[in-house]
């Protein structure tokens, strides 16, 4: 029911542009578009027109394996659907649910995008659903069987590239789908891929939409779309935790940014699944690309300890990525000693697979760089096999010493430890006098405004933070993207709401930020609440576990502390940004092929717009692209 036809059009206009480095984003946005499909054959089952039923033997088969695929063991979701195959030859589901996971799969390993497992899935599915139409035409079930096998077979189409074929086959799913739910308006679950599709073909730019007119396919309706996923978020049988998930990505795109209603349906989905360390892998990866480093922190331990508990070899392996993802936002947070620690025990192990040992080089080179670590750099690149020309293009990449002062960082140490623990008078002295001797130093000048926002001295602050240097051959992304934020904040404290927006727009417009979410949020239509701007963003708040062998086992403290994590954790689904550091012109920091990694990006492929900047955007350096 999505829209592998509109999807189908977007991917041929994309595709002349489009590089590697967008494809897993493609899959994910299979996965989710995939889940509607099956959706509505799920809810076909005679047994499921009852919303508040109890799931037959069956359907508790399916809905075990989706379990499984949510806590992120594709395996044993897998054997689950063949189960279900072996018991029920002749239901389409049992081979849609297979090709799902195949989806899953690939995301998960990073294969590619064509498989023989997959095709013949798809073959199948669509010959038993014809089957089913051939013998009752207008039966919904049938028709709902018939409309899911093309809509799917559009979508694998488009991945391959055939889009007149993917097009021609999303236009009879579609017509089939319709006729099913007017014929059965109870099923549910068959809203999603409607409502996902009727959000996104009313929202596509002009020319997409001129295109998709030359396909004769139909067109959508926002609002309703909205409507028709929250029906399955809220009252669904089989894909709640899908329209959660999808309905955050919409939320959190840059046509809502409504990012506190993107917040709200990822801890729906925790809720759903308790401890899924793809769930909180995701939020944690999201608090990060918002600045809210040791919420990220807490969040991203628990996912690791979950998988350190398990004897499921997927989730081992997803613990090592989610240790990397925990590193990256160790060290933007100004903790790069721990971030390098948590690397190290990462690379442990079986080879770590190649777009994931490129994000922990960047941030291990970037760590090291900073802290003058030249020690533990080198052994993280012996462990990781790194030939001299790459590793001489990590450091020209991180390296500029305009930037990096590994005598500067020890010397703020025992000042940022006093702001982190919340003790400014302590602090201050500390920085007045390194502020004496380089007054100009863009570094001290950010965390002497900091000091005096954290007082709630606003005009001081501003100050502060306006004697830092714009020019980019001076000062890095990052210092000036927290400068702009930091003097939008204390212009809002103050009631200046135009120049507070207008500072969050500077902040949008310093390439290599990686803070450029939170930007979008305050300028978004929740940006008046006060909630919205993240608190003790250069921070750890992690304590050491009694048990030290258990390294992940650290969690927040004070009011961060993660009681009811699906109650009170703060996660917003992050979009792209625009900054030039994409992985088209970066091979040290390409999108990954996990779940955790591709969702966020998923809502702008749809946008001919980005066209000029597909390259995933959300593991920005600190620095601009080479």
């Amino acid at each position: 029911m999505w829209p592998s036809g509109a999807r189908a059009i977007v991917t041929l206009l994309l595709d002349a542009g489009r590089k590697a480095g967008l494809t897993r984003a493609v899959l994910l946005l299979g996965v989710l578009l995939t889940a509607s499909l099956l959706a509505s054959t799920a809810g076909a089952a005679p047994q499921s027109s009852a919303q508040d039923s109890p799931p037959s033997d069956a359907d508790a088969v399916l809905l075990k394996g989706l379990s499984y695929l949510h806590q992120g063991r594709f395996a044993q979701g897998q054997l689950k659907f063949r189960s279900f195959l072996e018991r029920h030859p002749s239901d389409p589901r049992g081979h849609l649910f297979l090709a799902f996971c195949e989806w899953w799969k690939l995301l998960q390993v990073g294969a590619e995008t064509r498989t023989l497992a997959m095709e013949y899935h798809l073959e199948e599915s669509v010959r038993l659903a014809h089957a089913q139409v051939t013998l009752e035409p207008e039966n919904p079930e049938a028709l709902t069987a018939l409309g899911t096998a093309y809509i799917f077979l559009a979508e694998y189409r488009a991945s391959e590239r055939k889009f007149f074929k993917a097009a021609s086959a999303a236009r009879k799913g579609k017509s089939y789908l319709d006729r099913a739910s007017r014929l059965r308006p109870d099923q549910v679950d068959s809203q999603f891929g409607l409502g996902a599709y009727n959000y996104y073909a009313d929202k596509v730019s002009l020319l997409i939409k001129g295109l998709r007119s030359m396909l004769f396919l139909p067109g959508g309706d926002s609002e309703l779309g909205l409507v028709q996923l929250g029906e399955v978020a809220e009252r669904g049988r089989y894909f709640r935790t899908e329209a959660h998930l999808l309905l955050a990505v919409i939320y959190q795109g840059k046509r809502e940014q409504r990012y506190r209603s993107s917040l709200e349906h990822l801890r729906a989905a925790l809720a759903l699944n308790p401890d899924s360390p793809v769930l909180l892998g995701s939020i944690g990866e999201l608090q990060m690309r918002l600045g809210r480093y040791p919420e990220s922190h807490a969040v991203l331990q628990r996912a690791i300890t979950r998988c350190q508990a398990s004897s499921d070899p997927e989730q081992e392996d997803l613990g090592r990525i989610l240790r990397i993802l925990l590193a990256d936002s160790l060290d933007l947070s100004l903790h790069s000693d721990a971030a390098l620690s948590e690397l190290t025990a990462a690379i442990r192990g079986s080879e770590i697979r190649a777009e994931w040992r490129k994000r922990a080089l960047a941030v291990a080179t970037r760590a090291a760089l900073r802290t003058g670590a030249t020690e533990s750099l080198q052994k993280i690149y012996e462990v990781l096999n790194v030939p001299s020309t790459e590793r001489e293009e990590l450091r020209r990449h991180y390296g500029d010493p305009a930037w990096l002062e590994p005598s500067l960082v020890r010397s703020l140490a025992p000042a940022l430890a006093q702001m982190e623990g919340g003790r400014p008078d302590a602090a201050l002295p500390l920085l007045t006098q390194l502020l004496s001797r380089r007054p100009e130093e863009p570094e001290l000048l950010l965390h002497r405004g900091r000091l005096s926002f954290q007082q709630g001295q606003w005009d001081e602050a501003q100050v502060w933070l306006s004697k830092i240097p714009e020019a980019p051959a001076h000062t890095p992304p990052w210092i000036l993207g927290w400068r702009w934020l930091y003097l939008g904040r204390s212009r809002w404290e103050r009631g200046d709401l135009e120049a507070s927006k207008d500072a969050y727009r500077r902040a949008l417009e310093v390439e290599g930020f990686r803070g450029k979410d939170l930007a979008r949020a305050l300028l978004g239509p929740e940006g008046d609440d006060p909630e919205l701007w993240p608190r003790g963003i250069f921070a750890s708040g992690l304590q050491t576990p009694e048990n030290p062998r258990h390294v992940s086992a650290r969690f927040l403290e004070g009011w961060n502390t993660p009681v009811a994590i699906d109650r009170i954790l703060a996660g917003v689904v992050g979009s792209q940004g625009q900054s030039r550091v994409a992985v088209a012109g970066e091979q040290l920091l390409q999108v990954t092929g996990s779940p955790l990694e591709v969702l966020p990006g998923i809502e702008d492929i749809a946008d001919l717009e980005a066209a000029s900047g597909l390259g995933h955007q959300l593991h920005q350096s600190h620095g601009p692209a080479p």
